[in-house]
């Protein structure tokens, strides 16, 4: 017999019971390790089954009897970024004020293992999942019959068939680069990491927004990785080339300081010497020399509205929620 493939729908329960030739209850027990004992003839027949169907018990069956319908998974891609970690911190708090816990894994941006680990949590029976995918195309990003209730949160384009959550980019690359024009400054030199594949990069089209609507011409951005190593190299590139603009609007946190770690090296002034405005308002932007003007983005309010959706009664829509981002105001742009 040939195993279940992607173009079948989910397999039940009774059909492994049939193929085992023996009731759903057993199954039941089988694959919960409980609470009634099943012969070891039984188990082999059913886990054997199991292993040609290729099914996978519901989890929202599994959650109740093994009592994890309270706890949801939180995927990551990279915790020691500094803007995923207090991802991490808002939905921890989100979720304990709703009487519920968070299982915490990180993807190291890799996706074959983002597909894993959302395998592995749907297969613990979780109540839910909240994603922060590290797919650059929404190709790559293949969830068939996960089985548990999935956000895609930090999104900044709606997916078909998908819950999503995600700031408003593209306003926040307009704030960002408005309030550098508001200074007087027209030679605005955007960095940012790696672009995904399957659209443009949002927080760089309210750039080119803000700089055609100044009638000014866009400059095209330097692209390095979102690190901080990434910005770091920028930086050095700058000052190797000779090519050092009036101002630059870096597209992340984690650039920003690399970044300015270059400039620092250079002797080169921020914001006497160039004017620096980033985007996520971090704690490494509140204490970063000198401290980072950035575009903040709705931490607090991801985590709520993520929570809100998986503790809904009925199952989660589909639909994109867009949050709104504001400006915090420090030194590095000159004010």
């Amino acid at each position: 017999m040939e195993r279940n493939g992607k173009g079948r729908g989910r397999v039940t329960r009774d059909e492994v019971a049939r193929l085992a030739g023996v009731s759903t209850a057993v199954v039941s027990y089988v694959v919960n390790n409980g609470p009634r004992p099943v012969s070891e003839a039984a188990r082999r027949r059913v886990e054997n089954a199991i292993e040609i169907l290729g099914y996978r018990p519901s989890a929202s069956a599994r959650a109740l009897a093994l009592g994890t319908a309270d706890t949801f998974g939180l995927i990551v891609p990279e915790i020691t970024n500094t803007f995923h970690a207090q991802v991490v911190e808002a939905v921890e708090g989100e979720a304990l004020g709703k009487g519920k816990s968070v299982i915490l894994a990180n993807s190291h941006t890799d996706p074959a293992l983002e597909r894993r680990l959302l395998e592995e949590m749907a297969d613990r029976g979780v109540g839910g999942v909240m994603l922060i995918t590290t797919s650059t195309s929404d190709d790559e990003l293949v969830v068939q019959n996960l089985g548990v209730p999935l956000v895609l949160i930090d999104r900044q384009r709606p997916l078909p068939g998908f819950a999503t959550i995600g700031p408003d980019y593209r306003a926040g690359g307009r704030l960002a680069t408005q309030h550098l024009l508001d200074h007087g400054y027209t030679d605005i030199l955007p960095i940012h990491g790696v672009a995904a594949e399957s659209h443009p990069n949002d927080r760089l089209s309210g750039y080119n927004d803000a700089m055609l609507a100044a009638g000014l011409v866009p400059r095209a951005p330097l692209v390095v990785s979102w690190t901080r190593e990434g910005g770091y190299e920028a930086g050095r590139r700058i000052v190797r080339e000779g090519t050092m603009p009036r101002a630059v609007f870096s597209l992340g946190d984690m650039i920003s300081i690399g970044l300015l770690a270059a400039f620092y090296e250079a002797r080169i002034r921020v914001p006497e010497d160039v004017a620096v405005v980033s985007f996520d308002s971090t704690m490494d932007a509140t204490y970063s020399c000198p401290p980072l003007t950035a575009v903040r983005q709705p931490v607090e309010q991801t985590a709520s509205r993520a929570i809100a959706r998986l503790t809904a009664s009925g199952p989660v829509e589909p639909g994109h929620e867009l949050l709104p981002v504001s400006l915090d105001v420090r030194s590095s742009c000159g004010c």
